[in-house]
């Protein structure tokens, strides 16, 4: 390989913490090294229309081109059509931790062929969680000879107690698979009663 190589695929983690008013704590963008092998898989199975295996968070070796059908009537007969369904959608709605990003308090260093985060912070009101918003993906930009898309949750402590947020990652559907996994070099403290961390990722070309 040319070691002077530059790469031209390249991956930002920014990170935004907010108090129970809004007001900005603090905010750092991190340049990432994370996207596992899983994404790799996803996306030949979008390259080439096909079925591929990846590792599902359970840890299940699961073929994810996912095949949909329907039926449809033609001469008083039923014939099943077949349609593959999308592998990399993170656009999860409010209230949805199982796929989009996602948060953890794991330490452990990333392999490539991380499957999950180590310990996903659940969803929810109550003690050790957070309440996941919808996540938002925004449009193709191009600037100059640049071109980035990001995506973008908030999570929101209701909680009695402070949370310590070690991890990030995101998690692809229908079935969750995760692609990317970041372990923070300096850990996040999202304070309690209405604190937030507001979690983006983007892709630059």
């Amino acid at each position: 390989m040319n070691k002077d190589r530059k790469p031209n695929i390249q991956l930002f983690c920014k990170i935004v913490v907010k108090d129970k008013d809004g007001k900005v704590v603090s905010d750092r963008e991190i340049e990432c090294d994370s996207v596992l092998s899983n994404f790799l898989a996803l996306l030949r199975s979008a390259l080439t229309n096909s079925f591929q295996t990846a590792v599902s968070v359970d840890g299940v070796v699961r073929t994810q081109a996912h095949i949909g059908h329907f039926y449809s009537v033609w001469n008083n007969a039923y014939t099943v059509v077949y349609l593959p369904l999308p592998t990399l959608r993170v656009n999860a709605p409010e209230a949805s931790a199982g796929y989009g990003i996602v948060v953890g308090t794991g330490t452990t260093p990333v392999s490539p062929t991380d499957y999950k985060l180590e310990n996903q912070i659940p969803h929810g009101t109550g003690s050790g969680q957070l309440y996941y918003r919808a996540v938002s993906v925004g449009s193709v930009v191009v600037s100059g000879n640049v071109s980035k898309i990001s995506m973008t949750r908030t999570l929101i402590n209701y909680t009695s107690s402070d949370i310590v947020v070690r991890e990030t990652g995101v998690y692809a559907g229908p079935t969750p698979t995760m692609i990317i996994r970041d372990v923070l070099s300096e850990p996040v403290t999202v304070k309690a009663m209405g604190g937030a961390i507001v979690v983006s990722y983007t892709i630059e070309i």
